[in-house]
């Protein structure tokens, strides 16, 4: 099943040009069905990030930094999209001096009491 998920998501993508994000749950509904999280981030028909398939962990983070720059090159290279992607402007890019995520596992979910 996450084959063919994979070829779906991987394929729409590639098709169009684009960042696609999927999300899906994680566990059992408590009757017939179980969510095996995998969630992705792919990028013009590329896979950059992956989530574990039927991860233990309640909370699963998957991130990815994406380059609107190489997403807009893609999307230009259809000709049926270049006279409307020539006339958009330039999207801008922030550098800071922090990373999101630290590199490391996520810390643990807060605890409700």
């Amino acid at each position: 099943k996450l084959d063919h998920r994979l070829q779906l998501i991987v394929s729409a993508a590639a098709k169009s040009g684009g960042c696609y994000l999927y999300s899906n749950q994680i566990g059992c509904d408590g009757g017939r069905l179980y969510y095996d999280g995998c969630a992705m981030v792919c990028v013009n028909g590329n896979v950059v990030a992956q989530g574990a398939q039927f991860s233990m962990r309640e909370v699963e983070v998957v991130s990815a930094t994406v380059s609107l720059g190489e997403v807009r090159s893609r999307r230009a290279a259809f000709s049926s999209r270049c006279e409307q992607s020539a006339s958009a402007p330039d999207v801008p890019s922030i550098v800071v001096d922090f990373a999101l995520g630290g590199g490391g596992p996520p810390p643990p979910p807060p605890r409700l009491r």
